[in-house]
C-alpha cells in the first residue's frame, strides 16, 4: 500500500513539473504610446501686420466679440460687446487677456485709417500668439516713422492662417506649407516654413480679380519622410470683397510615408563634370523673345545714345540686344555674400528677413545660382550685371543695369526610354526678385523647359512667376521691395518646387532647361535664384501646365512704336491679323506696379490702327509702356514697348 502511494506521488509530482514547462508567463509588454496630439491654448498676444507685411507699430486696437445679430442690425461695424482696447509695441504686438477659442473683431486705428478684421480662434489652437493681417497699407519717411495709412479694403483679398504641422510624434519643424489657387495663380500665393515649435503663418495679398480662384485654393503640406497632404479650403468663405480675416488653429496631422525609393533622375550638384558648370549641367545663352538688333530709326525728340535706356526709347517693340550676360554659375557653401545692392540702399529686405542681404547657403555644399557673386562692387549678391556706363541705380530704385541680362541651365541628356508615367520633375528652389511686375507677362521671368531632339526645339512647360500682383496703395514705392518664393515682401528661404508633369516625356531622352531672363534693366537690384537637387520621381505632376500666353505677333503684325520726348507722346501702330476683333492699346506701369490705359481702339481683323498718347509729364516715377491685346476687357497679349526714365523727361 504504502509503495503504490509512493509511485502515484511520484506521477503527480512529474505530470506537474510537465505542466509548469507548457504555461512559461509571457512577457509583459508596455503599452502602446499613443499618437501626438495638440495641447489647445488661449491667445494672449496679437501680432498685427499691414498688407505689405510690414508690423504695425503703435496702432490702437479695439478687440470685440463677433456677433452676427448686430452686423444685421447696424449694418456697418461687427463690433459689439468691446472687451479690450490697448496700442501696439513697436514690433506690432499687442498684448490680450486670454482670448478663448471663438470669433472677435479686430478694429485698428493707425495714422488716419481705420478697418477692421476678423481673428478666428479654433478650438484646436495650440499657439499663444496670433497674426491678424490687416486691409490697410503703411508708408514711413526715410526714418522710419508711419506718416500715412490707407484702407485697402474692396480691392483685394487679405487673410492669414496660422498652426502647427505635426506628425506621429510630435511637432515637425522645417514642414513646408502653401496655399494656392492653381492655374489662375500659377501655382503658390503664400508659403511657409515650420519653426522648432512646428508653426508657421501664411498671409493672402491678392487682387480681388483671384476671387474665384481662392474658392477653389487648395493647401498643400510637405516635409520629407512623410506623405505629402492636400486640403480643399475655400478662402472666399472668410476673406473677401468686403471681410478682411484670420484664423489661429488650422493644425495639419502628417503621416510618415512608406513609400520606396521612386527617384529616376538626380542632380545635386555635389559632383562635378569636367566640361560642366554646375554638377554635369552646363550653362547656355538665353533669348526668351525674338529681336533683331538693326540700326534704329531717327525719332525727333531723341537724342541717339549708346545706352540701355536710350535704346529702350527708341527702339521698336522689345528692345533686347542679341548677347546678353548669362549669370548661372555654381554656389558654394560658406561664401556669405552679401547683396551690395541693399547695402547701398537701392533695394530692401523683407521685413521678416533676418539674413542682412546674405545670399543662402546651398541644401548641402554646392548650389547653382543665377547672379553675380565675386567682384567687390555694387553687382555682388545680385543681378544686375552690367552697368558700367550706369551707377547701378539710385536709392530705393531697385537698381538698374545698363541692359537686360538672361541665361539657361540645361541638362545632359537624360534617358527616360524605360519609364512609364507618372514622371514629375522638382527641385529646391530659392529666389527673389522684383516686386514692381514679377508676373508671368512681367519681368524676371524663371522658365523650365525640355526639349526631346537634344536641344534643338524647346517646349515650355512651367514658369515659376506669379499670376497674382499684390495690392498696395498709391503711396508705396515698390521699386525696392522684393518678390520671393514665399510671396510678396516675404523672406526668400529653401522651398520644394511643387512637382511639374513630365508624363508626355516617358520613353523620350530629353534635356532640361532651366531659363531666368530679367527682359529690361530695372529692378535688377535682387538677389535671383538658386536651385538644388534636382530630382525627376515617379509621381503625378500638380504644378499648373505653363500653357503659354496668346503670343503678341500672332495677333498683331507689322507693329512700331516709338516715343518722343520732346512732347512726350508715345506712338503704336500696326496690323491686326487675330480672326476675331480685338482691342489693342497702350497700357503705362509705374514703380509701384499701378498700370494705366492710355488709349485703345476696338479693330477687326485685317484692319490697322495708329494709336498715340500723352505720357503724363507731371509723372514723378519711371515709366513702362506697353502694347496690348484685350478682348472683352481682358489682356490676351503684351508686349514690352519701352522704359521711360523720370530723368529723361523735361521738367
Amino acid at each position: 500500500m504504502k509503495q503504490l502511494l509512493l509511485l502515484t506521488l511520484f506521477s503527480v509530482l512529474i505530470s506537474g513539473c510537465g505542466s509548469s514547462e507548457d504555461k512559461t508567463p509571457e512577457p509583459i509588454l508596455d503599452p502602446p504610446i499613443p499618437d501626438y496630439q495638440p495641447s489647445p491654448n488661449n491667445i494672449s498676444s496679437i501680432s498685427l501686420l499691414d498688407a505689405t507685411g510690414q508690423p504695425l507699430e503703435q496702432a490702437m486696437v479695439e478687440i470685440s466679440e463677433y456677433s452676427e445679430s448686430a452686423s444685421e442690425v447696424s449694418g456697418k461695424s461687427l463690433a459689439r460687446n468691446i472687451n479690450q482696447t490697448s496700442y501696439t509695441d513697436a514690433n506690432g504686438k499687442l498684448q490680450v487677456n486670454e482670448l478663448e477659442p471663438g470669433r472677435y473683431i479686430l478694429s485698428i486705428s493707425i495714422a488716419g485709417a481705420t478697418v477692421e478684421s476678423i481673428l478666428e480662434i479654433r478650438q484646436e489652437n495650440t499657439a499663444s500668439n496670433a497674426a491678424v493681417t490687416a486691409p490697410v497699407s503703411i508708408t514711413k519717411d526715410s526714418e522710419g516713422t508711419i506718416t500715412n495709412a490707407v484702407s485697402l479694403l474692396g480691392e483685394g483679398i487679405f487673410a492669414s492662417f496660422s498652426g502647427i504641422i505635426y506628425g506621429p510624434d510630435g511637432v515637425l519643424a522645417d514642414a513646408q506649407i502653401e496655399v494656392s489657387g492653381g492655374e489662375e495663380t500659377n501655382g503658390a500665393i503664400s508659403i511657409s516654413k515650420t519653426n522648432s515649435d512646428g508653426e508657421f503663418t501664411l498671409v493672402i495679398n491678392v487682387s480681388i480679380n483671384k476671387l474665384n480662384a481662392l474658392k477653389n485654393a487648395r493647401i498643400r503640406v510637405v516635409k520629407e519622410g512623410y506623405t505629402t497632404k492636400w486640403v480643399d479650403h475655400d478662402i472666399s468663405e472668410f476673406a473677401n470683397a468686403s471681410i478682411a480675416s484670420s484664423i489661429s488653429g488650422m493644425n495639419y496631422k502628417l503621416d510618415l510615408s512608406d513609400k520606396t525609393d521612386l527617384v529616376v533622375y538626380s542632380e545635386d550638384f555635389e559632383q562635378q563634370g569636367s566640361d560642366a558648370e554646375c554638377g554635369f549641367w552646363n550653362v547656355i545663352e538665353f533669348q526668351p523673345l525674338d529681336y533683331e538688333f538693326d540700326d534704329l530709326p531717327p525719332i525727333d525728340g531723341i537724342e541717339t545714345q549708346e545706352t540701355y535706356q536710350a535704346m529702350a526709347i527708341e527702339s521698336e517693340i522689345t528692345p533686347i540686344p542679341e548677347e546678353l550676360t548669362n549669370l548661372w554659375h555654381l554656389h558654394e557653401q560658406g561664401l556669405d555674400i552679401q547683396n551690395q545692392a541693399w547695402i547701398d540702399n537701392l533695394v530692401q529686405l523683407a521685413p521678416d528677413d533676418t539674413s542682412n542681404g546674405v545670399v543662402p547657403n546651398p541644401k548641402d555644399n554646392y548650389a547653382c545660382w543665377y547672379g553675380q557673386g565675386s567682384g567687390n562692387n555694387l553687382g555682388a549678391g545680385n543681378f544686375l550685371g552690367d552697368f558700367g556706363s550706369g551707377n547701378g541705380g539710385a536709392e530705393l530704385d531697385g537698381g538698374e543695369s545698363d541692359m537686360p541680362n538672361a541665361g539657361a541651365l540645361i541638362s545632359p541628356v537624360i534617358d527616360l526610354g524605360t519609364e512609364t508615367s507618372p514622371l514629375a520633375l522638382s527641385f529646391d528652389t530659392w529666389w527673389e526678385i522684383e516686386s514692381v511686375n514679377p508676373n508671368d507677362q512681367g519681368f524676371d521671368l524663371m522658365i523650365v523647359s525640355v526639349s526631346s531632339d537634344n536641344g534643338n526645339t524647346w517646349q515650355n512647360i512651367a514658369r515659376l512667376n506669379p499670376l497674382t500682383d499684390p495690392i498696395t496703395s498709391d503711396g508705396v514705392n515698390r521699386a525696392p521691395i522684393p518678390y520671393s518664393n514665399r510671396g510678396y515682401n516675404k523672406a526668400p528661404t529653401w522651398t520644394s518646387q511643387e512637382p511639374i508633369s513630365l508624363s508626355e516625356f516617358a520613353g523620350e531622352q530629353i534635356k532640361i532647361r532651366l531659363a531666368f531672363s530679367t527682359q529690361d534693366g530695372l529692378y535688377n537690384g535682387f538677389r535671383g535664384w538658386l536651385v538644388d537637387n534636382i530630382r525627376i520621381t515617379k509621381e503625378e505632376g500638380t504644378f499648373p501646365r505653363y500653357n503659354g500666353s496668346v503670343d503678341f505677333n500672332d495677333l498683331v503684325s507689322d507693329s512700331t512704336a516709338s516715343i518722343n520726348i520732346e512732347t512726350l507722346d508715345v506712338f503704336f501702330s500696326g496690323n491686326v491679323t487675330s480672326n476675331d476683333p480685338v482691342e489693342v492699346g497702350i497700357q503705362s506701369v509705374d514703380s509701384n506696379g499701378n498700370t494705366n490705359l492710355l488709349v485703345s481702339e476696338i479693330v477687326s481683323q485685317g484692319g490697322s490702327f495708329e494709336l498715340s498718347a500723352d505720357i503724363f509729364p507731371d509723372s514723378t516715377d519711371d515709366l513702362e509702356l506697353h502694347a496690348i491685346v484685350m478682348i472683352n476687357g481682358k489682356i490676351i497679349a503684351t508686349e514690352f514697348i519701352a522704359t521711360v526714365p523720370q530723368s529723361e523727361i523735361p521738367q
